[in-house]
């Protein structure tokens, strides 16, 4: 798949604008945000931004930079592979609940405080899983500016069986939402919906797995090798040039060490933090 980088690599914005191939009129239009190209027609595909999913379609925001002006754009999963059928990507936010355990200055968990916990996760569990939350959510609005917006995010249902159709028929319930339900029109997206709910969501998440660590007081990323491969000074070429392809499968090995070790010592500074911060032993990872 490395030897398509190259090629793909030649059509981005990012690699236009860094050539001075791209007009200062376009990147001007656009912001130089990747969406914004997407919104305006100046792109064919965007494979980030998930997050303007209801923005996208919304019929009441026709005039706002986030709205696609194309007729006709779907979204789509992730490719198959001989080894791996479709996927689809997600963006996973955690949900932080207070950390109690603090709250006399000891880390030590007392009966009242995991009772205060239990309630706070409870409610957590409530808010993001239930039905008639989620009914909840999509019945309330609240003021941008001078207009009314809908409190419900793009967030998919994280339940299972007939709840996930339920929960799916109050998403579509929104005005931002309701264009996806037309199968013939998005029959991209209705792939995607189906894909999730059978749980096919293979991803790697910044915000479920420890993906940096500190050295010297400094925070870097455990894959900064892999995701700087474009870069002359990591790859030793462009990933445009025609040795980069070379360059890159060389220096694999050597990364994969290296990431895997700073993986390695990102998990253990985790859990050091999870015992001095909230009372966690060693035997809690056992």
């Amino acid at each position: 798949m490395l030897t398509y980088v190259p090629e793909w690599a030649e059509t981005t914005v990012d690699v236009a604008e860094g050539a001075g191939n791209l007009s200062e009129e376009i990147a001007k239009e656009c912001g130089q945000y990747s969406w914004y190209y997407f919104c305006n027609n100046r792109l064919l595909t965007d494979s980030n931004d998930p997050w303007y999913l209801a923005s996208a379609a919304d019929p009441n925001a026709k005039s706002t930079l986030g709205v696609v002006q194309a007729d006709d754009f779907d979204i789509y999963p992730r490719p198959s592979t001989e080894y791996c059928d479709n996927t689809v990507g997600t963006v996973v936010d955690p949900i932080c609940v207070h950390n109690y355990a603090l709250d006399d200055k000891n880390a030590e968990w007392s009966d009242s405080e995991k009772q205060q916990l239990l309630v706070a996760y409870t409610f957590a569990t409530y808010w993001t899983g239930s039905t008639e939350a989620k009914q909840a959510v999509a019945d309330q609005e609240w003021v941008q500016g001078t207009s009314y917006k809908p409190a419900m995010n793009d967030t998919f249902p994280v339940v299972t069986g007939d709840a996930y159709d339920e929960q799916m028929d109050i998403w579509y319930s929104i005005d931002s939402h309701a264009v996806y339900k037309d199968t013939e029109k998005f029959p991209g997206f209705a792939e995607v919906v189906r894909l999730y709910k059978e749980g096919q969501t293979w991803d790697y998440s910044d915000k479920t797995t420890p993906v940096s660590i500190k050295e010297n007081g400094e925070k870097q990323s455990c894959l900064y090798e892999w995701e700087n491969m474009w870069d002359e000074n990591v790859a030793g070429a462009w990933q445009t040039d025609p040795d980069w392809v070379d360059n890159v499968k060389s220096r694999l090995a050597d990364w994969n060490t290296a990431m895997n070790k700073d993986l390695e010592a990102a998990t253990e500074q985790l859990k050091e933090s999870l015992k001095e911060y909230y009372g966690f032993t060693d035997a809690d990872f056992k």
